[in-house]
């Protein structure tokens, strides 16, 4: 079903009121301006524009529909769906593909299709080589397949592009917990975080590997320089009573939604969180 049939089938009518269009569909209102292609008729509550045909839109413009659409989907949580209009976008205008592309990456990866994920990240990679925020965004897709030597290959990367990459170095500090490289963890950990997150953020990790005697170490040891940390206040709690301690109070961004006009955010985080970043 092409794009112009398939938003025709979802609303064949959009309403406008004071001179701004939107396209009503079961995905919410999506605005659709008049340079789009709609046309313009009036009546005696509000104006209406029918959707625009296939006909008269340029391939930027049904990409910038699909676009929206996708976006708007995805913050629904109907990632699927977004996953197709996503590729639509790409399809209608090539030339503007990356955004759609780095969305696609990350989507493909929640799904769990990593190949195609992988994929979608090479081709970003070779088209941005020095983009730290997309090779910290692989680094975290091989750290949550448990790919920890290519996780680091990719984060070692993202800081040595941005050594202000605070984000990087967090997740470059979890990757090399899970390696049991505890004093290169902390010394990545620091440069994001004070010394003494550093250590609840590695008890943490290592809480979450089952290794209840490291965790409580670590976490002894962070209420020794800062006693007043809450996290490693309930995160020793949790483990003396042998149970996962929650996950720190300050997190890296959660999952967000596209911004308008904007690229994927520069760290998306599917579950688990992720300790603190010193945002």
């Amino acid at each position: 079903m092409t794009l112009s049939r398939r938003l025709l089938a979802v609303g064949s009518l959009a309403v406008l009121s004071a001179g701004s269009g939107c396209l009503h569909t079961p995905f919410g209102d999506i605005k659709v301006p008049k340079s789009m292609g709609g046309t313009a008729t009036s009546s005696s509550n509000a104006n209406t524009i029918t959707p625009p045909t296939e006909g008269n839109l340029t391939g930027k413009q049904a990409a910038t529909l699909s676009t929206t659409l996708a976006e708007q989907l995805e913050k629904e949580g109907k990632e699927r769906d977004a996953i197709t209009y996503y590729e639509k976008a790409r399809d209608s205008d090539p030339a503007n593909a990356l955004k759609a592309s780095r969305r696609l990456a990350v989507l493909y990866d929640r799904a769990g299709d990593s190949n195609k994920a992988m994929h979608e990240f090479r081709e970003l990679l070779a088209a941005r080589p020095k983009d730290a925020d997309l090779h910290n965004d692989v680094g975290y897709s091989c750290y949550n397949r448990g790919e920890y030597a290519d996780a680091e290959t990719y984060l070692r990367k993202a800081v040595d592009l941005d050594k202000h990459h605070k984000r990087a170095w967090v997740n470059l500090g979890m990757t090399l917990a899970q390696l049991d490289r505890p004093a290169d963890s902390l010394a990545a950990f620091e440069k994001a975080v004070t010394p003494a997150e550093a250590k609840s953020n590695l008890a943490f990790v290592l809480a979450t590997k089952g290794n209840r005697e490291g965790a409580t170490n670590y976490y002894r040891q962070a209420l020794a320089a800062d006693s007043s940390l809450k996290m490693a206040q309930a995160g020793l709690a949790a483990v003396e009573k042998n149970q996962k301690p929650e996950p720190p109070a300050v997190i890296a961004a959660p999952v967000e939604a596209p911004r308008p006009n904007a690229e994927a955010p520069a760290f998306v985080v599917p579950p688990p969180p992720v300790p603190a970043t010193g945002e």
